[in-house]
């Protein structure tokens, strides 16, 4: 819609696409196109609505694979504590290495001694205590690892226990 006037009280409103304009002496022709935007303008802001798109969608993936990762890192923390709880009271009973798989899960169980108690020294004092056992602290590794996203990911839980060792072999005939 363009609005002309004459200089006076009267305006004119035309519908014409082109208009006519004059500013010091020259004749300017103005076009005018109030039908929408322009292929230009569309594209633009389906790059803008793709790129945002994009965005989004690799936030909400990201969140998912978050997700799914920190479940299984909390089945492989169980997985660990309860082969943990199945070691018993005295690790020495169990003191042979352990592995095997849960499903998608890897684990392995390693106990080894880590520090004796000594009786005392001297040739007496071996002779008299070399029937005991000697307490010890054994040093205990839980290994639970798995594939995620062509990874391996991996959970350690190392701790340690006291135990009786088995007396040592008789050094003596």
């Amino acid at each position: 819609m363009i609005r002309e006037s004459d200089g006076g009280d009267t305006e004119q409103v035309t519908n014409r696409p082109f208009s006519t304009r004059q500013t010091g002496g020259a004749t300017v022709s103005l076009m005018r196109d109030d039908c929408g935007f322009t292929l230009l303008e569309v594209l633009v802001a389906m790059v803008i609505a793709a790129a945002m798109s994009a965005v989004l969608l690799e936030t909400a993936l990201t969140g998912v694979r978050t997700v799914r990762d920190a479940g299984a890192y909390e089945t492989a923390a169980a997985l660990a504590r309860s082969h943990l709880a199945l070691l018993g009271r005295d690790p020495a009973d169990d003191a042979a290495d352990q592995h095997g798989a849960d499903g998608p899960f890897d684990w392995s169980v390693r106990i080894t001694p880590e520090a004796v108690v000594d009786r005392g020294t001297g040739i007496v004092n071996r002779f008299i205590h070399r029937n005991e056992s000697r307490v010890t602290l054994y040093a205990i590794n839980v290994v639970v690892s798995w594939r995620s996203e062509g990874h391996r990911r991996e959970l350690t839980v190392a701790t340690q226990r006291v135990g009786f060792a088995p007396p040592p072999r008789a050094e003596f005939p």
